[in-house]
This record gives structure tokens, sequence and C-alpha cells, in this order.
């Protein structure tokens, strides 16, 4: 879904969509026995007539403009995620439900990943069947396809049988119980972090070998009493071992600790794939070429940057943040514009003086116009870094960020029509 935070976005706007529109209708909400939601997925039992549940649905279809419910009904049975729901007698029954184009994908213990990980991974399976299905028939069954899935991408059988009777005499309550959370501070062992590769068995063997020279020690050896954890980061993959790292430009770091110039990916946004390498802009008209001196990145404050179209229009603007979230609402202006609508002069008197106001009515930029009415998509947009503004103490930080703004605007040319700035000001000289 996108950035780190979307899922839980997501989950807030449900949230208080459901309170307003679901739990607050008394018209739906008297037919709703039970409801549950997964962030976009929802099940819930309606004690209403199908014909009323259509209608629940078109009217929460009607009520926002970009959220929109597809439903499926089934007096009997249904599934929900990877849960297939049963209607038996007076109560449900659950089972794995597994999609009609699902393909066998589990990983090959022929893989290059540690030891460990292909002895959790089938036991981790069942204990997810176990959790699922509602009876010890319905484990039965469902466990050994997954046996044979195993089996079929090459793991040991027997072991796989004897994982499964295993996790077959937990109790369902057990594996469904949520454990405690153990913390750092309760682990007793050592963590041993380093890169898998082929050494690494070497390592482990030695380490255990020699471990007891550790224990004996008399001032520290209390901290060593048991093995370490060996825990593994991901190692190089073929694609990172024969790639090529571009030559060093010109103002690349060197022994005496000099930096690049210019803009380069914190590796950490959805801006880095979006900068203009180079320690130069260059005018969008004449093609000259003007040197930046710094080393940026999306993270860095107190700048002036330029974007580009691709008709090569140039914007200029400042910002006292990180530079990508300046970005973030750039784009988000850009995926938004939408053409305000022509209305007469009295109405929007009328509305300015009106204290009860629908909809908050957000001013248009040229830059958003432009890419709406040139067809252009936000991906498209470049932009770069072009100088970071250092403040003399006792002078005005907006001011500054205003004085060094206009001057790249002059410089570069970049007003309208020549340019996507409508104006700018001088009073910032003053």
């Amino acid at each position: 879904m996108g950035a780190n935070m979307a899922p839980a976005y997501a989950n807030i706007f449900m949230d208080n969509f459901e309170k307003m529109y679901i739990f607050s209708n008394g018209d739906y909400s008297q037919y709703i026995h039970h409801y549950m939601r997964y962030v976009d997925d929802t099940f819930f039992i309606w004690t209403g007539s199908v014909d009323k549940f259509h209608e629940f649905v078109n009217y929460l279809n009607t009520v926002h403009q970009t959220i929109k419910f597809t439903s499926e009904v089934n007096p009997l049975e249904l599934h929900f995620l990877d849960v297939n729901v049963q209607v038996s007698g007076s109560s449900f029954t659950t089972t794995v439900y597994t999609k009609p184009t699902d393909r066998n994908n589990i990983l090959k213990p022929s893989s290059f990943h540690p030891p460990g990980l292909f002895k959790g991974l089938p036991r981790s399976q069942f204990m997810r069947v176990k959790r699922i299905t509602s009876t010890a028939e319905l484990y039965n069954l469902e466990s050994t396809k997954m046996v044979d899935k195993f089996d079929a991408r090459g793991y040991d059988r027997p072991t796989l049988l004897a994982t499964q009777n295993e996790v077959g005499d937990i109790p369902r309550v057990t594996a469904l119980t949520k454990k405690p959370l153990i913390t750092a501070s309760k682990i007793q062992r050592i963590p041993f972090v380093t890169s898998y590769d082929t050494n690494s068995w070497f390592f482990r063997k030695v380490i255990l070998r020699h471990w007891k020279v550790l224990s004996t020690d008399q001032k520290y050896g209390h901290l060593f009493k048991s093995p370490p954890i060996f825990s593994y980061r991901r190692g190089r993959n073929v694609g990172e071992l024969i790639k090529r790292k571009p030559p060093p430009s010109k103002g690349s770091r060197n022994l005496l600790g000099s930096q690049s110039n210019g803009t380069f990916p914190c590796r950490n946004c959805s801006h880095c794939n979006a900068i203009t390498p180079g320690s130069s802009v260059t005018h969008p008209h004449l093609g000259t070429k003007h040197d930046i001196k710094g080393f940026f990145t999306c993270d860095t404050k107190d700048v002036v940057y330029c974007l580009k179209c691709p008709c090569g229009l140039t914007y200029i603007g400042q910002t006292s943040r990180a530079i990508k979230l300046r970005l973030n609402e750039h784009k988000s202006n850009i995926r938004n514009y939408r053409p305000a609508p022509l209305l007469p002069q009295t109405s929007l008197k009328s509305l300015k003086n009106s204290d009860v106001r629908t909809e908050r009515i957000k001013p248009e930029t040229l830059l958003a116009k432009h890419f709406f009415m040139q067809g252009h998509q936000v991906s498209q947009l470049r932009w770069q870094v072009l100088e970071k503004v250092i403040f003399k103490p006792g002078l005005d930080k907006k001011k500054c960020l205003l004085q060094r703004e206009c001057y790249w605007i002059w410089l570069l040319e970049s007003r309208h029509p020549k340019g996507l700035n409508e104006e700018y000001s001088m009073a910032c000289f003053l």
C-alpha cells in the first residue's frame, strides 16, 4: 500500500467512515449481527433480506466520492481472506481457502537460506492450518494437503509428517492464544548478527566450539554462560554482485573528505527515482549550465529547489523543511487538481461571507494546472536542489530563503509565461 504508514492511515479513515455511515445509521445497522474488517476486506453477518442488503451497499457507494464497495452474498458458504466459512446447523465451521489460480510457490530447500528457515517454515504453515480449521478432521485433511505441497518442493516427507502430528496435538485454543511479547531485556542469550554467506556454517561451528573460553573469564564470564543466538541479515544477491557502480565524478569524496556536488537519493522515499542528477542545472531556454555547490539528499532542509515538467518548463521553490515533505505536497496538488468552476461574482462574495462552508476550496497552483492541461503524469516530474541556504546569526530565516528563491527565479527565468512560477515579490529585500 505504498508508504509504511499507509495501512495505519487507511484504518483510521475507515474507522471514521464506519462510525459515520454504518454504525450510526439505524436503518441498516440494526441488521448487522457481527462486523469484522481487515484493512479493506469486511466480513459481517446480515440478518435482513437480500434486497435490503443490496440497498445498503448502494447507499454506501453514494456517501463518498472515491470509496466504493463490492459485495459477495451466500447464505451457506463464504470465504474471507484465506478462511472459508460454512454454515453448519446453528454454528460455523472454518477451513483453509485457496484461490483457484493458486500455485505451489513454497521456497525450495535447495535455495540459499539459513537452515533454520526450512525447519520453521513447515511448522508455521501447519500452525496456520491449525488456527483456521475448526475441527480435527478438517485439520487432518488440510494439513495432508500441506504435506503434499512441501513434499512436491523437495522437503523431507518423514520430517513433515512428524511436524504435522506435533502441531495436531496442540489444542486449537492454545494455537489461537497470543503469546506475550519477548523483549530484548528478557533474552539472556547474546545475539550474534552477521550477513549470511557460504561460510556462515563454518563461523557458527567455530564460535560454538570455543564459546567456553569466554564463559571461563573471571570478570565477564557470567555474560557468556549460554551460547549466542545466531541471526542473519540478507547477503548480497547476484544482481548486487554483478552491478557496477558509476565512475566517481569530479567532486566525489576522496581521502581529504570532499563530497560530490548535486542531489543524491536517500534510498528511503518515493522521490529518489525522480532526481535530476549532476552537479549543475541547465537554463531551460538558453542551455547554459550553472554550477551547484553542495551535497544534498531528499532529507536536506532549508533549500531552494527546481522542479521540471516534461515540457522543460521550470518551477523554483524554497522550503525550510526536508525537501521530500515539500515534494509530497506538490505531487498531491498535481494528483488532486480539478479546474475551478466559474462562479458568478455574487456567489463568490456570498461564499466568502458565509459562516457555514460545506467544502474547503484549495487555491490552484500554476504547476498543477500546467500538468493537468498538458496531460502530464506526476511520475514525469523531475527535481533537484539548487542551494542550501546558510543563515547568519540575527537574520530572518524565511526572508533569506525568499531572497535566494528570487535570485534563482531571475537567473533561470522561471516566471510565467517562460516558467511555472506565477509571481515573486522583491519585498524580501527591503
